[in-house]
């Protein structure tokens, strides 16, 4: 299944936005998490239990930008990553953004993340370089978050999302597993 079939969300992002980390805090929300990564080459699978409920996760290597149009049309949702230390790559993700927001008919989630650093671009300059408030009234099925997959800041926020989205769409053609019981 590696790269195809159905997933509840698909990360896509820049080299070293945070991607990999993310995914991990996912899996792990309430843990300690190794905070040490590798660049992804490739696809990375996953998955995450919120709400007792098993939801699939895709993680796209920024090798596989020239793929993200194929790899977002097999997801139910879309999350966009992107890095708030590295305000030289803002026009870039923002062309990117919009190009998804223009193809991608499912829910997008932009997530920015290490905004806690010292070193991210002020959350007044992140909102106003992307125009999120804009992107919201333009795209009903936009939204945005700050995030830190370090600290988990939010994270769970990112779990919800993609929970509550995949239920809303019906969970795609796949049967749902659950944990537990009562």
């Amino acid at each position: 299944m590696e790269g195809k079939g159905e997933c509840d969300a698909v990360l896509i992002g820049f080299e070293s936005c945070g991607k990999s980390l993310l995914m991990r805090r996912l899996n792990n929300l309430k843990g300690e998490i190794d905070p040490f990564t590798m660049s992804t080459n490739g696809i990375e699978m996953s998955s995450f239990v919120y709400d007792k409920l098993i939801f699939e996760l895709r993680e796209a290597g920024a090798s596989m930008i020239p793929s993200w149009e194929q790899l977002t049309s097999n997801s139910l949702t879309t999350i966009f990553v992107i890095d708030a230390e590295d305000a030289g790559r803002f026009p870039d993700a923002l062309l990117e953004l919009r190009a998804l927001l223009c193809r991608k008919p499912s829910p997008i989630l932009a997530v920015v993340n290490k905004c806690d650093s010292p070193m991210a671009a002020p959350t007044s300059s992140v909102m106003s370089f992307f125009g999120f408030k804009k992107l919201v009234k333009e795209h009903q099925r936009f939204e945005w978050l700050f995030v830190s997959a370090l600290t988990g800041m939010n994270c769970s926020s990112v779990a919800k999302w993609i929970a509550t989205k995949a239920k809303g769409l019906g969970l795609g053609s796949k049967k749902r597993k659950t944990i537990g019981c009562c």
